[in-house]
């Protein structure tokens, strides 16, 4: 699934869009078997084929009263519109949708778990963080953006804005259908609301094709389990 889900069909799907893809992938399942431990392992509903899964261009910002736009995050908090030119990282699925979706030199940190990637090549020269600690050095890059998956605990999230940092939280991580989402969230931040739109659509379609052929009693279930320091944690749909 990892190396198949995209091949290049426009200047936009590029190698680069590749990298993207095949590493967010990976991520999507991590995500999941994340979020599952969040809730102290209770499974959501069953999970929605690919091909039922709300468009991405149902993300759109909100017009604010004295002009502009604005994006809400999962906290509800608006988010204005403008140009971002020191994007800081705190989340491992932003990592790899901010190097597909903007410049490098608009980037000034990665997640805590950049390093450890697959590709941790591609993130390197940039420092790495956790925005839940050490928020000296946080605000020592001066970032004029902040990327976070909160999964449901918020209040480190406040006390980053109350030290005048702007946060976007894209909330809880359940797979693919949050990170559709988020890939419309992030565009909109970047200003690059196509660009993601062109993503996410066709990490959708060829996610869709990936089983098309194989009739749903045919279908195997499955289970993610994935590593999270000492604990082992199943991520499962249904």
């Amino acid at each position: 699934l990892v190396l198949s889900l995209v091949r290049s069909r426009s200047p936009m799907l590029s190698r680069r869009a590749t990298q993207w893809i095949n590493a967010t992938a990976a991520l999507v399942a991590v995500a999941a078997s994340t979020g599952a431990a969040a809730t102290f392992g209770a499974a959501p509903a069953r999970a929605r084929p690919a091909s039922e899964l709300p468009s991405p261009a149902s993300i759109e910002p909100s017009e604010l009263p004295g002009g502009g736009r604005a994006l809400a995050d999962a906290t509800g908090t608006l988010i204005p519109l403008a140009p971002r030119h020191r994007i800081a990282s705190s989340s491992l699925l932003a990592d790899p949708l901010l190097l597909a979706l903007t410049a490098p030199t608009d980037i000034v940190a990665f997640s805590a778990r950049a390093p450890l990637a697959r590709d941790a090549y591609r993130y390197a020269g940039k420092p790495s963080l956790d925005a839940t600690r050490r928020v000296e050095h946080l605000i020592e890059l001066q970032p004029d953006l902040v990327l976070v998956n909160s999964l449901g605990e918020h209040a480190w999230i406040e006390q980053l804005r109350s030290v005048g940092l702007v946060v976007f939280d894209l909330g809880s991580m359940w797979g693919v259908e949050t990170f559709l989402k988020n890939v419309m969230q992030i565009g909109w931040l970047l200003g690059r609301p196509d660009a993601a739109r062109e993503l996410a659509a066709h990490f959708r379609e060829r996610l869709a094709a990936i089983a098309r052929h194989v009739p749903p009693s045919a279908r195997k279930s499955a289970l993610y389990l994935g590593v999270h320091g000492k604990d082992l944690f199943g991520g499962t749909r249904g």
